[in-house]
Parts: structure tokens; sequence; C-alpha cells
């Protein structure tokens, strides 16, 4: 017969010790360490009354030594089931170098967050087995916890003023050279990147309009533009259209050619052999489509986290936000858009890529003398305003809304947490399913 063996969950002795003994004899040894590890994540209870007292001393401007922590030890009343000074002395005297307890605590810190995940495991399975939550949500929810676990072992820990100003006087050096913002992408629109320097890791952006305006368009220009011309890895959701219209859209838009020349099948041998050039270089682009309609903002989360995971994801556009669905019922839109907003905001933070969604304006505009929209216009919630780094306005002139195929367009920047905000000019194209930067010339 098998008898079962109780496992002990991961942690190291020898390395919690070490680290005691480093800070006991060397204060300075506490600025790597306390940036790594905090007394939770000592494994013996023992050593973690020792820790606490330890930080206590130090930040107390007392001298860190044996006494002393024997002495806040003993206030505590911690002091006897630690081991005593017996136990102290013993922990200093097995070091032979306080230089490596940044060393010894980040293995402290690994066997913690192993024990992290033994504990989330057993606690999915047991909320499996309880079936007290549906299993969108329990997978939303665990999910959650895994990621917060994985934010927490990239944490950098709290920065000093003065090595932040040399690192960024550094980084402005390195722009003054390039010209180019490091980690930003580019819109491709050259007049827009000019005034807002591309969207930037974790930023929440809104490209939005009353229907037919292009929003969709402007989105897909957006992301040929960045894969193709830029290499980045895009992920295009769409609510709205099919992967096959988005891919003839993108094929007509980069071709120039018109798409309803395609659908009817009545391409010219130069236009088919402009065709045959751009899907090459659509092909090996690093876009990609999913054209799930019914979906919610939970699982546009679970399914960014697998594919950054999978493709080193750059930035995701969704189309658009009013059509994501709410896994949890409030009592009105209102308020499920409100959670919708706030979550995509969190999807970009934790990702740190930028998210870009399309947003409905309501007819609000359209009572106006200008019809030029405001933040006030977005429909469903006022929380959108709030939540988004980032709203973009598309905007026709007025004679150009009705069935207009060319013409230029104002692309309003009405929001812009990060920088200017202002207007630029684009030219629509109809036929090509597309928009190009315009730069006004003095005729």
């Amino acid at each position: 017969m098998s008898k079962d063996v109780k496992r002990v969950p991961p942690h190291s002795q020898e390395a919690e010790q070490y680290v005691l003994g480093c800070l006991l004899l060397d204060s300075s040894a506490f600025e790597p360490v306390q940036v790594k590890i905090d007394s939770s994540m000592f494994y013996i209870p023992a050593h973690r009354d020792i820790y606490n007292a330890l930080q206590a001393v130090f930040l107390s401007g007392i001298p860190v030594d044996i006494v002393s922590v024997a002495e806040q030890m003993k206030k505590d009343d911690t002091f006897t089931d630690a081991g005593g000074m017996e136990y102290l002395n013993k922990l200093a005297s097995q070091v032979v170098s306080a230089s490596s307890a940044e060393y010894y605590a980040s293995i402290i810190f690994d066997k913690y967050i192993l024990r992290s995940l033994i504990s989330l495991s057993g606690q999915v399975f047991e909320d499996a087995y309880s079936d007290s939550k549906e299993a969108k949500e329990l997978l939303e929810y665990n999910q959650q916890e895994l990621f917060n676990l994985s934010e927490q072992a990239d944490t950098k820990g709290v920065k000093k003023i003065s090595d932040l100003v040399v690192r960024r006087l550094d980084y402005f050096r390195q722009v003054s050279k390039t010209k180019e913002i490091p980690n930003c992408i580019e819109t491709g629109f050259a007049d827009l990147d000019k005034l807002i320097l591309g969207f930037r890791p974790g930023d929440f952006i809104l490209i939005a309009a009353r229907p037919s305006m292009g929003k969709s368009t402007l989105a897909m220009n957006m992301a040929q533009n960045m894969a193709i011309r830029k290499g980045k890895n895009v992920l295009f959701l769409s609510l709205e259209m099919s992967n096959e219209q988005l891919t003839d859209r993108m094929i007509a838009s980069e071709a120039r050619v018109p798409n309803l020349t395609l659908q009817r099948g009545e391409a010219d041998q130069n236009e088919w052999a402009k065709v045959a050039a751009t899907a090459g270089i659509i092909h090996e682009s690093r876009i990609f489509l999913d054209d799930t309609s019914s979906i919610t903002v939970a699982d546009i989360r679970s399914k960014c986290r697998r594919f950054k995971a999978a493709e080193n994801l750059d930035i995701i556009f969704i189309d658009y936000l009013q059509l994501i669905g709410s896994a949890v019922k409030k009592e009105n839109r209102q308020q499920e858009v409100t959670e919708i907003s706030r979550q995509l905001k969190i999807l970009a933070k934790d990702l740190k890529i930028p998210v870009v969604a399309m947003s409905q304006l309501s007819r609000a505009s359209e009572q106006r003398a200008d019809r030029v929209p405001q933040l006030s216009d977005l429909r469903d919630s006022g929380a959108i305003e709030q939540d988004a780094d980032m709203v973009m306005f598309i905007h026709r002139p007025q004679e150009l809304e009705k069935n207009a195929t060319t013409g230029i367009v104002n692309l309003i920047v009405a929001k812009n947490r990060s920088g200017s905000t202002g207007t630029v000019q684009l030219v629509w194209q109809g036929p090509i399913v597309r928009f190009d930067s315009y730069t006004k010339r003095d005729d």
C-alpha cells in the first residue's frame, strides 16, 4: 500500500537564513533587499518575525546589530519563539559576505511566487468543484490573479528621483538624436503623428464618430501602416465586419484599386498587377484578424493575454466598443458600457500596449449648427471620456456627409492625456477605402 506523503511547499531555509544574517551584519544590504521582498514572503514564521524587527530597527535610524534587533523582538514579543539570542548569533555567523544578500532575496521571492501559484491552483480546484461561479467568471477572476502574480514578479520597486532624472535625461538625449519616440507606435499619418507623437504603451484610445463617417476604415488604415510599414504585431477585433470583408478592404486600400471593382470582377490587367503585388506584401505582414461577433470584455481580455504571450502583441484595435457584451449584467446599458470602458483601460495598462477602440457618438452633435463632435457626445457613458487617454473624432464638413466619395476630413484630437490636442486634415478616398495624409500647401 502506498502512503500519502505530505508535500512541503517550495521554500529555501538557507536563503532566508543568509539574507537575515546579511542584514544583521550590514544594514546597507537593506536597500536592494527590501526592493525585492517583504516579510510575508518568508516561509518560516520565525524568519518573518526577525525580518520585521530588522526593518523596524532600520527605519527608526538605530544602528542595526544583534543587540538592537533582539531588543525590538522583545518589544514585539517574538524573541523567544524565534530562537532568542542563540539563533540570531547563528544567523550572523554563517555569513561570508553581505554583498550576496540581493541574490538570496531573489531566491526567497521565487519560492514565494511558486507557493502563491500552488495556493491559487488549489483555490481554482475548490471553486471549480463548488460550482458556485459561472465558468467565464471563474476564468476571468483567475486569469487576473495570475496576471497580478506576473506583475508582482516583474515589479521594479520604488525609485529614487535622482535615478529617474538621470534615466530620463538619457531618454531625452536619445530622442534628440534619433527624432523617434521609443515604444510609441506611429499611426502612419504624418500630421497626426507630429501632433500626438504616436500611441503609447498602456494608453486606451478612442476613435469616435457618427455612423458611416469612416471609423473602421481609419482604424484599418492605421493597423495597415503599423504592421506593413513599421513591422508591428497588430490584432484587429472586428465585431461588425467579417475577416473576409476586412481583408478585401485592406487589399483595395493598399493596391489603390476600387473595392467595388474587385467585388464585381471588373479589374483590368494593370489593376490585377497592383492587387497581386499588394497581396504579397499584406501576406507577409503581422496583422491578425478576429471577427467573433458575440464577445464580452472578459473574452477580449482572455484572448489578448494569450495572444500577447504567443505573438508578442504590439497593439489592439477593437471595432467597436458599443458592440461588446457585458459578462455581468447591470441595471442598464450605461452601467455596462462604463464597466467595459474601465476594463479596456485596465487591459491596456496590464498588457502595456495601446488599446484602440472605435466608438459611436450620440445624435447630440447633429443638433448643433456646426455639427462638430464634443466629448460629451460619446454614446452610452460619460465614463468613456474619463477612462480614455486619447479621444479622436472624425468630422466631415456638411457637404461631404451625403454620399461623398472623396474630400478633406477633419480628425479632431479632443483629448490627449500625454500631449497636444488639435485638428489635422485627412483625405477621404471612399472607392479605395482609404484615408491619406493631407499637408496644406501655399498655392
